[in-house]
């Protein structure tokens, strides 16, 4: 009778472990909870079969403590039930990183709330592969944050039938369907997940046109100072980019909406200025990117207009550090819009001019600088004594001391002819910066610029849900140890905690030698 009582209690120990494991590992609890009863049952009936033998007498307090073991064991498999069981309807994470590495960025979050047809993402990758499990874990992110995003993994070559259905060629793809729309991407990114759930539920693209032929820079040149980044920004976020020529067209079309002026060289003509002026009163959205140094007279004329003035001087950066030199100031103030409400990042403007706010503002406009520069920049208006290479910082001669505005945005009430409901004015809207490089490839991934301009395009393309900070970049942060401190992290595991724990070992030999 002991020997088959101990057998009972080893086998029901043993199936009570075998659950615990169960527990932590398996999403399904039924199996764990079988073990679990079956473990249970078969340690109180070997105890019962304990108490029952002719020993029992003398082994009660062995009893007791099996007693108390038994106990022990089934509350802390209750406890770990209880445990799962929340953290199965429950998921909290808690994202420690500096940057939030691990969290999905506002943008993404703007995207999933307004998601209302459900995302399928088949990925085609070979199984527990670290590309896999990262991919798992980002889709698990998303479908957390709205169940109608499903995903399955199939690896081709077990499942080649599948990979032959899609017409899978390489590891590593990913197809997203919505209804009958597929779109698929080889990138794994938060980014690209987020922008493909945006272009294949959008049936819609805003329109960007870009004008061209007064020096401005393009959207098809990929050297530093083009836009062609920007212009694959603005596509992976569902907008439709084109560059216009307003020499030959006697309006701007109807279908931009948003016209873009990126630092023109030369004026516009008259008919030109005409016709971005008309584009404005039938309620478009603009942005003009104008640099120091240059003088678009008719360009700053419709700005005034708004409400907005453009100076004829140049931002000095008197504090000069890292990338920073005198003619990049540091713009790290912003006001309260739904440009810059969620912006945390500081912006760098290569040659950037001084904007400020006209006074007696047209009716029905509303007007506001966003973005100021640091304490420490100061606009020069002697551009001849700049040009000479000698700047300081002159009141009496109209310098203005920092912060210095950079950009401003104006709305106005506008009624346009034809209008059905003339009660309910239609809205033109302009954005104005005194800066063009800080989109150029060279610097649009320098801190927030790309947030910065594509939050713009986006207020002025009035797609609010897409005005937010954008995924991060991973953030590589090696830890670099000096000579000493590499020795000292090298003999703590190695020597200093053996060597506690062998002077410990001693201590406890001769306090038990001395008590023996």
């Amino acid at each position: 009778m002991k020997s088959r009582s101990r057998m009972m209690l080893l086998a029901g120990t043993a199936l009570i472990v075998i659950s615990f494991f169960l527990i932590i590992r398996a999403d399904d609890n039924r199996p764990s909870l079988i073990l679990l009863a079956a473990g249970n049952v078969l340690s109180l009936a070997g105890l019962w079969l304990e108490t029952r033998s002719p020993r029992a007498g003398r082994s009660m307090k062995s009893l007791r403590q099996g007693l108390a073991a038994g106990f022990s064991i089934v509350l802390v498999a209750t406890i770990l039930i209880f445990l799962q069981a929340l953290s199965s309807r429950y998921n909290v994470r808690l994202d420690t990183t500096s940057n939030k590495r691990y969290s999905l960025a506002s943008q993404t979050l703007r995207i999933l709330e307004g998601l209302e047809t459900s995302v399928t993402f088949t990925c085609f990758l070979k199984e527990a592969s670290p590309e896999q499990l990262e991919l798992e874990d980002l889709l698990g992110e998303f479908s957390s944050k709205n169940p109608l995003i499903f995903y399955t993994f199939v690896d081709p070559e077990r499942r080649p039938v599948v990979a032959r259905r899609y017409r899978i060629q390489d590891y590593g793809t990913v197809v997203a369907e919505c209804g009958e729309i597929e779109e698929r991407f080889l990138e794994i990114s938060e980014e690209k997940i987020a922008n493909t759930i945006l272009k294949i539920t959008r049936r819609s693209k805003k329109t960007v046109c870009f004008v061209t032929g007064h020096g401005e820079k393009s959207i098809t040149d990929t050297g530093n100072k083009g836009l062609a980044t920007l212009r694959e920004s603005l596509e992976e976020g569902n907008f439709s980019v084109r560059e216009l020529f307003t020499a030959r067209e006697e309006r701007i079309p109807g279908n931009c909406d948003v016209l873009l002026i990126a630092g023109p060289l030369k004026d516009l003509i008259h008919e030109e200025a005409m016709a971005v002026s008309a584009y404005l009163a039938g309620g478009g959205n603009a942005c003009f990117l104008i640099d120091p140094m240059t003088d678009p007279v008719r360009l700053i004329r419709i700005a005034a207009g708004y409400g907005i003035e453009v100076g004829n001087n140049v931002i000095i950066e008197s504090n000069v550090s890292g990338v920073v030199n005198h003619l990049t100031p540091i713009v790290n103030q912003y006001s309260r819009h739904p440009i810059t409400n969620e912006f945390r990042y500081a912006s760098l403007f290569p040659q950037a001019r001084a904007l400020d706010l006209r006074p007696n503002l047209p009716g029905g406009t509303t007007v506001k600088i966003i973005a100021w520069s640091g304490k420490s920049t100061y606009a020069e208006n002697d551009i001849e004594t700049l040009l000479n290479g000698k700047s300081r910082f002159e009141e009496d001669h109209g310098d203005i001391k920092g912060p210095v505005a950079v950009a401003a945005v104006a709305s106005m009430e506008i009624s346009p002819a034809g209008k059905s409901d003339e009660t309910v004015p239609a809205m033109s809207r302009i954005v104005v910066f005194g800066d063009s490089d800080f989109t150029s490839n060279s610097n649009i991934n320098f801190f927030g610029n790309r947030d910065l301009i594509m939050n713009t395009i986006s207020w002025l393309a009035e797609e609010e849900d897409l005005i937010a900070l954008r995924p991060k970049e991973r953030l590589s942060q090696p830890v670099i140890l000096s000579v000493r401190e590499g020795r000292i992290v090298s003999w703590l595991p190695l020597y200093i905690l053996l060597g506690i724990v062998y002077t410990a070992g001693i201590i406890v030999t001769v306090r038990k030698r001395k008590t023996a």
